[in-house]
């Protein structure tokens, strides 16, 4: 925050945001097929196709930067009241 008036630094904030992020993963079901129709008496002669699927999601920087701005904002505002010039 800077004064109108003379340019002088009355106030500033650091804020820090972790992105959050997750993923799964899935492998493997081919191999289960066949160990549960092997063990029901079904051969299926190795030919089940093994499938696996990933997913991953991230939070975008845009929507993290926005949320810093904001918690910058909001903070800055409890304390204007140190700072304010009459």
């Amino acid at each position: 925050v800077l004064s109108v008036k003379t340019g002088e630094v009355l106030d500033s904030i650091n804020v820090t945001k972790k992105l959050d992020s997750s993923g799964s993963s899935v492998g493997g079901v081919g191999s289960l097929i066949d160990t549960i129709a092997s063990r029901r008496g079904v051969s299926t002669g190795g030919l089940t196709p093994d499938v696996s699927h990933q997913s991953s999601k991230r939070e975008t920087v845009d929507r993290a930067l926005r949320e810093l701005i904001e918690l910058a904002v909001q903070e800055l505002s409890m304390r204007r009241k140190d700072w304010e010039e009459d």
